[in-house]
């Protein structure tokens, strides 16, 4: 039903979790998914005569080389703030799940994975990251921080689990993805302390 994930565009991150309509969170899944894979349709159209002699223009011009050296600086700015947010992240969560965190959680908990993918996908959003090769370190930051006393063979596996359960639709998972996402932005932006913002997960665990 959610398949949209396969067809995402591989410089784009995926629909975010965050926002959805807590009444039908799928049906606004999927509509958002539309209208996104609308707009990309429209960003392929063919250019006319004018917008390729302005973008010739602009490659033309020495200041486009001041805004690629400005855009990769931007890019490792970026960085720093992804990872002081993964920071902050990590120990909102660590006050809020305390011992839970010490039990060897199951990896094939579906509506964990989906509440860690909810995570990384409101943080990668948030710092315009794609979901499948910028922000990937995000996700390899938060199994790290759920399953670290796993193998570290097994974490790739574990990764990939998540990925695929992601491009199935899979309802626990999708319930686990929006409520992480919702969790993390209600922290983020109606300051709720981590006991209450990640209640859901910490019944989950208990």
């Amino acid at each position: 039903m959610f398949n949209w994930f396969k067809k995402k565009k591989k410089t784009k991150g995926f629909t975010s979790t965050k926002d959805l309509d807590p009444d039908n969170p799928g049906l606004d899944f999927m509509q958002q998914e539309m209208k996104r894979i609308m707009d990309e349709a429209d960003e392929k159209s063919t250019p006319n005569s004018l917008q390729k002699e302005t973008r010739r223009q602009m490659e033309s011009n020495p200041l486009s080389k001041r805004k690629e050296i400005k855009k990769e600086t931007s890019k490792f700015q970026d960085s720093d703030a992804k990872d002081q947010f993964i920071s902050h992240l990590q120990k909102s969560l660590k006050t809020a799940l305390e011992k839970n965190l010490e039990k060897k959680l199951n990896v094939k908990d579906k509506y964990l994975l989906g509440y860690i993918y909810g995570l990384c996908d409101y943080t990668n959003d948030l710092h315009d990251l794609d979901n499948e090769i910028n922000g990937i370190g995000t996700f390899m930051s938060m199994h790290m921080f759920f399953f670290g006393n796993v193998d570290p063979g097994e974490l790739g596996n574990i990764m990939s689990v998540t990925g695929k359960l992601s491009a199935s639709g899979d309802k626990t998972f999708l319930e686990g993805a929006i409520d992480g996402g919702r969790a993390l932005g209600n922290e983020k932006m109606y300051d709720e302390p981590p006991k209450k913002a990640y209640h859901k997960l910490i019944d989950h665990l208990e």
